[in-house]
């Protein structure tokens, strides 16, 4: 990909460059929006001057939003608004759900158009999209942990919230409302955060004919939705690396390095926040570009791959303090460009520098096995190595082990038939799943732990001879069932792995024939 210089101005040091502006529009999704022209005159972007905005002190973009007491209406607006003033006083999220709800399969929208006065709208879009998000940060926290069918059932609600909200809002542009930069930019992430980027694209067209907005938070959205900065959305072998993110993809969006151009010219304005560094190593990534990706990490935070001594630390003061969300963004990175081992020594030297809570965030380690498994699937056994390394790893930073990351241990050791070293796993899990609340949690790891004992009395019987190996896996059965219902499924598997053992020696005999009498027939000649 053609690089401007602007890329490298942003990751260079005591370099002054000439920036060119790229050749297309920033709202090139749509033809008939208006924005500004890029292509003007090259000016020049001093590195010093960048990075200077980026370490000044950071003042958080606030939303304003209003207080319930200061909302004055009109004696009409208190006539139509009747019905629903209480809940959004309230902030009923329930409530207010349901009313419109009611609203959007009548089409009769007077008690918010006419009803509502200004604040009390932006009351209504923050209460509703607060309330959504909410339940979808529930639904990724449970995911693993409750039954399919209440997943499925939870998805449907939420989907049935994004109508409501969608509707809301098509109402209000329809009646002429002024939206506030702080609302379409939360309208904007609302789209964002659930994958809906076609909308968000659309939204964004929205903002540019008006010029509404120009904030930090804006760009970093626009480099999200436009520019494919969100890993959830990058493929692999035609996948994407998220199931729930495959609706989210635009077709064609904006080069990163016309956004980077922008929100370098915007900067000025605003701060660059970490966020923002976020999105522009994902860039930087997700083209293959790390070199400028070691570049930005080094110049902003003062750690590299290759050494354990920083160049520079950031403040514990600082809004820059890098935290667990940019080692995903690192794991991801590098992961995506088949260097996962990079991006654990980045995580080691990180942790090392700087004070990252690592112990209950269990994203960074999903994301790094998959990426380890996505580089390595070709060969098992440097597959095992490589995610042993990263087990270590968690180990060393006292990190949580979910049941998935077991479970995909045992796969990977399995295939490299690695299954003894799988028996030091088997009591934590006992505990984990005697520990566990949830029914559907307790049967799910009950599951994984089946699969480890099963490995290894399939290793015992592969190894030992036959009465050795019934001496040894009854009482290993015994000793790690969770109760008796789970022994005696154990035991009544025995038959099965010694079945599976018996044919595949049997097998191995025969490929063993079939090579000696190659050998044979070549030593004729």
């Amino acid at each position: 990909m053609r690089r401007t210089s602007q890329l490298q101005a942003i990751t260079k040091r005591h370099i002054s460059v000439a920036v060119s502006a790229p050749a297309a529009s920033l709202a090139s999704l749509a033809s008939n929006v208006e924005t500004p022209d890029l292509q003007e005159t090259p000016q020049t972007v001093s590195v010093e001057k960048f990075m200077g905005l980026v370490h000044k002190p950071y003042v958080a973009n606030k939303r304003v939003y209003p207080q319930q007491s200061s909302i004055r209406i009109t004696e009409t607006q208190a006539v139509a608004g009747e019905s629903i003033r209480e809940a959004l006083m309230n902030k009923d999220f329930n409530t207010l759900f349901s009313y419109l709800t009611d609203i959007r399969k009548t089409g009769d929208w007077t008690s918010v158009t006419e009803g509502l006065a200004r604040p009390e709208i932006s009351l209504l879009l923050r209460t509703l999209i607060d309330g959504q998000l909410k339940e979808l940060q529930t639904l990724n926290s449970f995911n693993n942990v409750v039954e399919r069918d209440a997943i499925r059932t939870a998805k449907k609600s939420i989907e049935r919230i994004i109508n409501v909200i969608e509707s809301l809002q098509l109402q209000l542009r329809h009646s002429g409302y002024e939206f506030s930069p702080s609302e379409l930019e939360r309208l904007l992430e609302f789209e964002a955060l659930n994958y809906r980027y076609r909308e968000a694209s659309r939204l964004i067209t929205f903002i540019e004919s008006k010029s509404a907005c120009d904030s930090v938070t804006y760009h970093n959205l626009k480099f999200r939705v436009l520019s494919n900065t969100d890993p959830a959305l990058w493929k692999v072998n035609k996948k994407t690396l998220s199931p729930a993110a495959y609706r989210g993809t635009l077709k064609s969006g904006v080069a990163f390095s016309e956004l980077l151009f922008a929100f370098s010219k915007s900067s000025a304005k605003f701060t660059p926040n970490l966020q923002s560094h976020k999105e522009i190593i994902a860039g930087f990534g997700q083209s293959g570009d790390l070199t400028q990706v070691r570049k930005h990490i080094e110049q902003v935070w003062g750690i590299t791959s290759h050494s354990t001594t920083p160049t520079r630390l950031v403040p514990s003061t600082s809004a820059l303090y890098p935290d667990i969300q940019l080692l995903t963004t690192i794991a991801n990175v590098f992961g995506y460009n088949k260097a996962s081992t990079e991006a654990m020594n980045y995580i080691i030297n990180f942790t090392s520098h700087y004070k990252i809570d690592t112990k209950d965030n269990t994203h960074i380690w999903r994301v790094l096995a998959r990426m380890i498994e996505l580089e390595h699937q070709s060969d098992p056994t440097t597959l095992a190595t490589e995610f042993n390394k990263m087990w270590d790893l968690m180990n060393s930073l006292n990190a949580r082990f979910t049941i998935g990351l077991y479970n995909k241990r045992f796969n990977i050791f399995s295939a490299a038939q690695r299954l003894g070293d799988l028996a030091q796993d088997i009591p934590l899990l006992k505990e984990k799943a005697l520990e566990a609340r949830e029914v559907s949690h307790k049967l799910r790891i009950q599951k994984v732990l089946t699969k480890y004992l099963k490995g290894v009395a399939l290793a015992a019987y592969s190894t030992m001879e036959y009465e050795k190996a019934v001496k040894f896996v009854k009482p290993f059965f015994t000793k790690h069932a969770v109760d008796n219902v789970h022994l005696k499924e154990l035991l009544d598997s025995r038959k099965e792995i010694v079945t599976k053992v018996k044919k595949s020696r049997e097998e191995f005999a025969t490929l063993q024939r079939q090579y000696d009498e190659e050998e044979d027939e070549d030593s004729l000649w």
